[in-house]
């Protein structure tokens, strides 16, 4: 299903023509880690902004946070392709995290500073492929624990539901695109009226990340 999400991603880019991810699709950002709290997020700072990323104990240990305290705030690194979203604090402590606050912002400020279509395209495709490439992270660190069976076959259908929502939002948006008047602004509108449809699917994992 990974695979799936991955083809789907560069093939939105190429309706447009102006990009392709694939494998060699990855966005880094330094952050400032501020601290860290628990039940389990870091408090960033990106663009003299705050922001939360949440993390779970099996992605980032408390005990191993605890002894870095000292050092907070620090640098860190902050990064997405297609294995999901990670925040990277030293050369041995990197971890998956959750969180759409910073790359929310990074896709405002991009957006800011377009001049023209293809700006606003590029900088729509370029988040909707962040916001599901930390969907599909999610989804795979889900499938990698040990899962009471039941659960385990609810986070299989929500992976089967997850896709096919989103594949008939596309088609739908698709379709509207091609039999409607609704000009040349459709072309970033195609990948915006995406994002809460997969901020609402990354809401649902991280709840069982959080919880499992």
């Amino acid at each position: 299903m990974l695979k799936l999400s991955r083809t789907l991603v560069i093939a939105l880019c190429s309706i447009w023509t102006i990009c392709s991810f694939g494998s060699s699709f990855k966005e880094t950002y330094d952050v400032i880690v501020l601290d860290f709290h628990d039940p389990g997020y870091f408090r960033v700072q990106y663009s003299g902004e705050e922001y939360e990323l949440w993390f779970h104990y099996r992605t980032f240990q408390f005990e191993q946070l605890s002894k870095m305290e000292s050092r907070f705030p620090m640098t860190a690194t902050l990064s997405i392709n297609e294995d999901g979203q990670f925040l990277k604090l030293d050369h041995s402590t990197r971890g998956q995290v959750s969180g759409i606050q910073v790359i929310n912002r990074v896709f405002e400020d991009c957006f800011a500073s377009g001049r023209t279509t293809y700006d606003y395209i590029e900088c729509s495709s370029k988040h909707l492929a962040s916001l599901i490439y930390q969907r599909d992270g999610l989804l795979a660190h889900l499938k990698k624990q040990e899962l009471e069976p039941e659960l385990a076959n609810l986070v299989s259908q929500i992976e089967q539901s997850q896709e096919s929502s989103l594949d008939q939002h596309q088609k739908m948006l698709q379709y509207m695109g091609d039999n409607r008047s609704l000009g040349s602004i459709f072309g970033h509108q195609y990948y915006q009226e995406q994002f809460k449809l997969v901020e609402a699917q990354i809401a649902q994992l991280n709840f069982l990340v959080r919880n499992h």
